[in-house]
C-alpha cells in the first residue's frame, strides 16, 4: 500500500454489495487507509468477534457462538466447556453439523429467528439428535434489514428481561 499507493481489499465468497460498500465507507470515513489507529468499541476491539463473543458471554454468563447466515462460526467465546457435545463438535468443525441445522430448520427456528427482533429461545427436543442437550437462545444479527447472520448462547432456560 505505501510503496504503490494502491489499496487491496479482500471479501469473503458470497459478500453482497451491500457489505462491500459498508465496507468501503468504514475505510474512507478513516481518512489515510494505511494510518488508521486501532479503534474501539465499548472497550473492545473493533472487528474482534471472538472479543464480542468473549463480552455477550460475561453479560449473559452463558458459552456463545457468532456464525453467518450459513451457520458456519465465525467466533466463539471461552467456557464451551460448559455446553454440551453438539456445540464441542460445531466448534471444532467450525460449522454446525447438518443434522443439527435440518433439526432446526425443521422446527421452524431459522424461519422465527430472522423474523424477529428479540432472541429466541430453543428448548431441547424430545426426539434430540445426538448431542444436543441444552437449550439455546439466539438472535438474529442485521446490518439494516440484511440478516448477517446470528449469534447463539447456550443456556438452561429463557433469559430473563435483565
Amino acid at each position: 500500500v505505501e510503496e504503490t499507493g494502491v489499496a487491496l481489499l479482500g471479501l469473503a465468497r458470497g459478500a453482497s454489495w451491500a457489505q462491500l460498500a459498508a465496507m468501503l465507507r468504514s475505510l474512507l470515513a478513516e481518512g489515510d487507509v494505511g494510518d488508521a489507529e486501532p479503534e474501539t468499541l465499548a472497550g473492545l476491539p473493533s472487528g474482534d468477534l471472538f472479543a464480542v463473543a468473549n463480552a455477550i458471554g460475561a453479560l449473559i454468563d452463558a458459552p456463545v457462538t457468532i456464525e453467518d447466515r450459513r451457520s458456519r462460526v465465525l467466533a466463539f467465546s471461552g467456557r464451551q466447556d460448559e455446553a454440551d457435545p453438539s456445540r464441542v463438535e460445531t466448534i471444532l468443525g467450525r460449522q454446525v453439523p447438518e443434522r443439527f441445522s435440518r433439526m432446526l430448520a425443521d422446527r421452524g427456528v431459522f424461519r422465527e429467528l430472522y423474523r424477529s427482533d428479540q432472541p429466541v429461545f430453543v428448548d431441547r427436543p424430545a426426539e434430540s439428535p445426538d448431542g444436543f442437550m441444552i437449550p439455546r437462545v439466539a438472535v438474529a444479527v442485521r446490518a439494516g434489514d440484511e440478516i448477517l447472520g446470528s449469534i447463539w448462547a447456550a443456556v438452561r432456560e429463557p433469559l430473563t428481561p435483565d
